[in-house]
């Protein structure tokens, strides 16, 4: 139903506004964590995942740090992401998959020197 701005809602959307303002106050009890190493337990091993990808329209990668703690928990954060708009002179898809996988080299080899964290293993992910 349409409603006009000056118009009163009717009492079934009233209804669903009143729970989804009640619910909406709550949102502010939301915590998202942005500590990288946030754990004190002892870590088993630290693996650094890279994915990177490429369509005719851009390309791009991601960096996600895993850790494996001794008690079996893991815990997986997404560390940084870089993406560009193709080139304005075009590029053929096999290309722009490799200029992916440089930048996913580029964040990598960044990660490695400024994490300050031992990383026992790397995985990179193409298609």
């Amino acid at each position: 139903m349409k409603y006009g701005w000056d118009d009163e809602l009717k009492e079934p959307d009233l209804r669903e506004w009143s729970e989804w303002h009640k619910e909406a106050k709550e949102l502010g009890e939301v915590e998202i964590s942005r500590v990288l190493l946030s754990q004190n337990t002892a870590i088993q091993e630290t693996t650094l995942h890279v994915f990177c990808d490429a369509s005719q329209q851009v390309y791009g990668a991601c960096a996600y740090l895993r850790r494996e703690f001794e008690d079996g928990m893991v815990e997986s954060r997404l560390v940084v992401r870089k993406g560009q708009v193709e080139p304005l002179k075009a590029q053929s898809i096999c290309r722009l998959e490799l200029i992916g996988v440089l930048v996913a080299m580029c964040l990598a080899e960044t990660l490695v020197s400024e994490i300050m964290t031992k990383i026992q293993k790397i995985t990179f992910w193409s298609d």
